[in-house]
């Protein structure tokens, strides 16, 4: 079955809105693409392969596993989201990215800053659940 597309606006704060087209990949069944072996990133939290970059983000009881993370503008991304404890799910501000527990997407970001906030009601520390996506 094809793939499901889905466009979606992306704004950078404080920035005028560009656009995104975020692709929605179910996780039960993957698909291997041959790639490069990817190279860790401190600050992105991902890989950079030969056909982009992966954004893996693990989301615990009330925090994402990391504070900030980074990605390449204008590039297309791939985001992994991988609920580790609870449920969890992640919406980036200005985008229509809404992924649900152990989702993924693919999407290309204008230059900017993002804030990424936990989607699903995961307990008493749900409103702090929050970080920044910086792409650049």
């Amino acid at each position: 079955m094809p793939t499901p597309i889905a466009s979606a606006s992306a704004s950078p704060t404080p920035s005028a809105k560009p656009e995104a087209t975020p692709t929605t990949t179910p996780t039960a069944t993957p698909t291997a693409t041959p790639t490069a072996t990817p190279t860790p990133t401190a600050s992105s939290g991902g890989s950079i392969t030969s056909g982009g970059a992966t954004l893996k983000i693990t989301a615990t009881l009330w925090k994402f596993d990391q504070q900030t993370y980074e990605v390449p503008a204008d590039k297309e991304i791939t985001i992994e989201l991988n609920s580790s404890e609870g449920l969890h799910g992640i919406k980036i501000e200005g985008t229509n990215v809404n992924l649900k527990e152990n989702g993924t997407v693919k999407l290309n970001l204008k230059a900017g800053t993002y804030k990424i906030f936990c989607s699903l009601l995961c307990g008493p520390g749900h409103g702090n659940m929050s970080a920044t996506l910086v792409v650049s």
